[in-house]
């Protein structure tokens, strides 16, 4: 049997298997990390581990005791020296001392900025800030010599304040009416009102999204450019869920593989060669730079001034190449 990428049943088996192997590999290097963490702050004993665990929505689920002793086990393999629970420490990991005041080879520098790639593909923010916060500390760590060009992709990232992103989560949990003091690139420091929707990781940068109340339409803001935060209001509002067009469009290839559903963008036809979508549009920007990431893999068919937009855009940057 095989696709239209020329791939038989064993190729794509055997393709399926690496990444499930990779998603579990990122899932243990991430309870690793989360549990470094935990007792780099204090002490902690299997309940509470457990209970850390839970709270995080990109674990959200029980470990067992013997699974928490084999993650403390493999940290005390990479050099980390950490007591046993005992009636003495009130029965708690205690993190004595770790090895991570230490020269990172080119190698290790390698090996961990693989590790920083692959979860910042999965796309969920509040694992990727967890790995920041970490590394924030580890960046401490490293000697003169050290080899940091893992952190080479995260610097940015260090500049946003860990109060500033609890802050806006909870904004965003809470549909508050906000006012952001924000640095555009194009049009210098503003202060923008939204009511806080969510909070997104695409392409390396962290976004909140929010429904602007004077242009009346959803909104998305890189939050390292964000400089200040202030709540407007204490109350709860409602965004509105009316869409700004609903948009129709077929992916091919492996825009169509990767493609999953939202409650936005639902499959409405497909064919072994192509599926089509059907999409509610509430950010008009948004939606067409999502449009030309897929490339040649995307025909968009409505609404016809959108289509035309995207053609318009496509013969601009064409020109430039003339």
């Amino acid at each position: 049997m095989i696709n239209n990428k020329g791939e038989n049943m064993s190729d794509m088996v055997s393709k399926a298997i690496i990444a499930k192997k990779t998603k579990n590999i990122v899932n243990t290097g991430y309870k690793l990390i989360k549990i470094l963490k935990l007792l780099l702050e204090n002490p902690k004993s299997y309940e509470e581990i457990n209970k850390n665990f839970l709270k995080d929505e990109s674990i959200s689920k029980p470990t067992s005791d013997d699974m928490i002793c084999i993650y403390i086990n493999t940290l005390r393999q990479l050099g980390c020296r950490i007591s046993r629970p005992s009636k003495s420490n009130n029965f708690k990991y205690v993190l004595l001392n770790h090895p991570f005041k230490i020269n990172i080879s080119e190698k290790d520098s390698f090996i961990l900025s693989q590790i920083i790639e692959n979860i910042f593909i999965e796309n969920n923010w509040k694992m990727a800030w967890d790995v920041i916060e970490l590394f924030k500390e580890l960046q401490s760590l490293c000697t003169e010599y050290s080899d940091t060009s893992f952190l080479n992709n995260l610097h940015y990232h260090f500049k946003i304040k860990n109060e500033l992103m609890h802050k806006l989560a909870y904004y965003c949990e809470n549909s508050k009416l906000i006012s952001l003091k924000y640095n555009s690139p194009k049009s210098g420091t503003k202060n923008v009102k939204i009511i806080a929707e969510k909070i997104t990781l695409e392409n390396n940068h962290f976004y909140i999204w929010g429904y602007n109340t004077e242009q009346n339409t959803n909104i998305y803001l890189r939050i390292d450019r964000i400089v200040d935060v202030n709540i407007i209001s204490i109350n709860q509002f409602s965004i509105p869920k009316k869409p700004l067009f609903k948009a129709k469009y077929k992916l091919f290839g492996n825009a169509k593989i990767n493609f999953q559903e939202t409650p936005s963008a639902k499959i409405i036809s497909q064919t072994s060669n192509y599926i089509e979508i059907e999409e509610e549009v509430s950010n008009k920007f948004y939606f067409i730079q999502k449009i030309l990431q897929h490339a040649e893999e995307c025909v968009v068919s409505e609404p016809l001034s959108i289509k035309e937009e995207i053609i318009k855009i496509i013969e601009e940057v064409l020109a430039i190449y003339e």
